[in-house]
């Protein structure tokens, strides 16, 4: 009875009806089936009024509601569907006629789950009405579910007849696939077989002409890594037009990337002009990649605009000045006499100075960049060349080349990409006397994107060189905004890696735009944990992160670098971060994947929140064990089943799979493949379940493939 009253409290008529469903099968099984019925008479009673599907009784649409309802209840379910509609247009923020597409988008997927849920009801109470229900449901996918439903009624009661019957209908209607259905079942398919072979047969298949066309530029794609002949053969054989043209682009890059310069360019050059520019481009950017391989000190200290400062603190011995730079004299490693900054691969470094397969490469990409036609593209690959030349040969010879270049803004690029190259190299005056030249371009630049861009690029390098003050200006001059918010967050990063969290929550504090403030406090977070202060990131955690995805997003980061601990650090991170504070590493992750539990508890937006916490499982099981992520992994996909859409629905439980046990993975990934998107874990089945998944390859793709030729 107290389950009876929480139901009338339910605002949403789908819910209500799905709830009344699921105590009426409880009533029955303990045998009331007389009580059990009416409740899911009463539960049917909602289904017209929930975005005014069919109804099963009447064969109408919205109708007056007979039975136990009755005109004051449709009155009432009117004003609910109304204030539902108001709630979702206000969440949203979509053109009009966007919020009526997406309601009624929404609604009808309610009805029908809805549907299934009565239809349920009615047969394990034995009730010849669920089949009537259930044909009512317009959807195939949903139809066949409550027909599978009731089969598996019927045969709990021993009639196998009334089940086989069923089981035969539904088989029959999941076998009717209409043409987009077909065609994703095929996309699917042929991105998740591993045989090329199979896959050209699948991807030849699919029935739309431009998804086919998309599916086999990304398998030529696939296959240019390693057979780029056979991918050159597919490409002119099964495709034409533009599409031929960028899969044949992507073989070029990929011949490119193999080193072999003079077939690329040959296949670049017998393209179309538009083809051979966007070729000749990713040609040249090939090449010099392979020129100069990144060092792992180089590449992590430009994603972390002021890695330099953990670096250099333990070598400092002057005060910081009022905006926070130093003095450049202790700034490289002098117990290696090699004047390179601290962190440096010295083994990277004489192969960028000694290989003669690079120099060939840097070469040949010189000659490349020479050739593309349009001016704009052309200059933006020798501002890359520019860069490879400086970390290869010199920054002498680099700056050579930068007549190459005419535009201000892409001169800028240029002079930035030198000043990092010469920070990498421990030349910190010579880096900020480029960073210096590259600001006094980029302020000359016509306000606007790219003007936007190249002072974004400048905060980062500025705060690499540990000049929070000139970041600071140059991020007033950034129009307000996520390209601000971002910046701010560099720099507050910049001082949690300085010591200085109070400042950077305040910096933090002023963006307005909640889901760019969110985004910033998780950087806080990473770059407290990194520094070994998990204390203090569990607390910005906790206290300030707004939104429940972003939590879960600080609370993987936490997981992780609790589990981290015991791992060897390289010796510069460990001179400067302090070890974990307070109770230990194992108590922060505890009290993380409690916080966790908590607030899944607030979350409001399942569909866009569930996913991150899925992620959170699983970096828990991977890293605490299995046991650890149970409860959390149960709770998340009991609440997946809020989600309303089917894809969003399965890419949770199918992220779950790697949260868990096999077993339960295998119970996750039933529940996937019997949805209306299926086809979304297919990956998954191959690697827990290669058999069952060859099956359905045969099963599915076979039929398919059969029917299409």
């Amino acid at each position: 009875m107290k389950a009876i009253g929480l139901v009338s409290s339910v605002p949403l008529l789908a819910f209500r009806a799905r709830a009344l469903s699921v105590i009426a099968e409880a009533v029955a099984v303990n045998g009331d089936v007389d009580w059990a019925v009416e409740l899911t008479e009463e539960a049917e009673a909602l289904l017209p009024d929930i975005s005014a599907p069919i109804s099963p009784a009447s064969g109408t649409r919205g109708g007056a509601v007979d039975g136990p309802v009755g005109r004051a209840a449709q009155d009432k379910a009117s004003r609910d569907e109304a204030a539902q509609a108001t709630v979702t247009a206000g969440m949203t923020r979509q053109p009009k006629a966007a919020e009526g597409r997406a309601t009624r988008s929404r609604g009808r997927g309610q009805a029908e789950r809805a549907m299934v849920a009565v239809a349920r009801a009615y047969a394990v109470c034995g009730d010849s009405r669920a089949e009537g229900v259930a044909r009512g449901i317009d959807g195939r996918t949903r139809r066949v579910q409550a027909l599978v439903t009731i089969g598996g009624a019927a045969l709990d009661r021993g009639d196998t007849a009334q089940a086989r019957a069923l089981a035969e209908e539904a088989e029959t209607r999941a076998r009717t696939a209409e043409p987009a259905a077909s065609t994703r079942t095929l996309v699917a398919l042929a991105e998740a077989v591993e045989d090329p072979a199979l896959a050209e047969t699948l991807a030849g298949a699919i029935p739309q002409a431009d998804v086919r066309a998309r599916v086999v530029t990304d398998l030529v794609r696939r296959i240019a890594a390693h057979d780029p002949d056979k991918a050159v053969s597919l490409a002119r054989s099964t495709l034409s037009g533009e599409a031929r043209e960028r899969a044949l682009t992507a073989v070029a890059e990929a011949l490119a990337a193999q080193g072999e310069a003079d077939r690329a360019e040959h296949l670049a050059l017998s393209l179309g002009r538009t083809a051979q520019l966007q070729a000749l481009a990713a040609i040249a950017t090939q090449l010099k990649d392979r020129a100069t391989p990144q060092s792992k000190n180089r590449s992590a200290g430009l994603r972390d605009p002021s890695a330099s400062s953990a670096r250099k603190q333990s070598a400092r011995t002057d005060a910081p000045t009022s905006t926070g730079t130093h003095t450049a004299s202790s700034r490289t490693d002098t117990s290696t006499g090699t004047g390179a900054p601290v962190g440096t691969d010295t083994r990277t470094t004489r192969r960028l100075s000694t290989g003669v397969d690079g120099a060939r490469a840097l070469k040949r990409a010189k000659a490349v960049a020479s050739r593309i036609p349009h001016a704009d593209r052309r200059a933006q690959v020798w501002v890359r060349l520019i860069e490879a030349v400086a970390a290869r040969e010199s920054l002498k010879r680099a700056r050579g080349l930068l007549h190459n270049v005419t535009s201000k803004d892409q001169q800028a690029q240029a002079l930035l990409a030198m000043a990092r190259v010469a920070a990498d190299q421990g030349r910190f005056d010579l880096s900020g006397q480029l960073a210096d030249e590259a600001e006094e371009l980029a302020l000359r630049v016509p306000a606007g994107a790219r003007q936007t861009r190249l002072l974004m690029a400048l905060v980062r390098v500025h705060l690499h060189l540990d000049r929070p003050g000139r970041a600071r200006r140059l991020i007033d001059r950034i129009p307000t905004g996520q390209d601000r918010a971002a910046a701010l967050a560099d720099l507050a990063v910049a001082n949690v890696r300085r010591g200085e969290t109070s400042w950077a929550l305040r910096l933090v504090a002023g963006i307005e735009a909640t889901d760019q403030k969110a985004r910033a406090y998780v950087a806080l977070v990473r770059a407290l944990a990194e520094r070994g202060e998990l204390d203090e990131a569990l607390s910005v955690a906790r206290r300030h992160v707004p939104t429940a995805d972003h939590l879960a997003r600080a609370l993987t980061i936490l997981v992780k670098a609790a589990s981290d601990g015991d791992q060897e650090k390289p010796a510069t991170q460990a001179e400067s971060a302090p070890a974990a504070s307070g109770r230990g590493r194992h108590h922060i992750a505890t009290d993380a994947i409690a916080l966790a539990e908590q607030r899944l508890g607030r979350v409001t937006n399942p569909d866009e929140q569930l996913p991150d916490f899925a992620e959170l499982a699983v970096a828990i099981a991977g890293t605490r064990g299995q046991d650890a992520a149970a409860a959390l992994a149960d709770r998340i996909a009991g609440l997946a089943e809020a989600v309303e859409q089917p894809d969003r629905t399965a890419q949770i439980l199918v992220t779950l799979t790697g949260a868990v046990d096999q077993e339960r993975a295998r119970g996750l990934m039933a529940k996937v493949l019997a949805g209306p998107a299926w086809t979304t874990g297919l990956r998954v089945l191959r690697e827990i379940d290669p058999h069952a998944f060859d099956l359905v390859v045969e099963e599915m793709g076979g039929a398919q493939a059969r029917r299409r030729a």
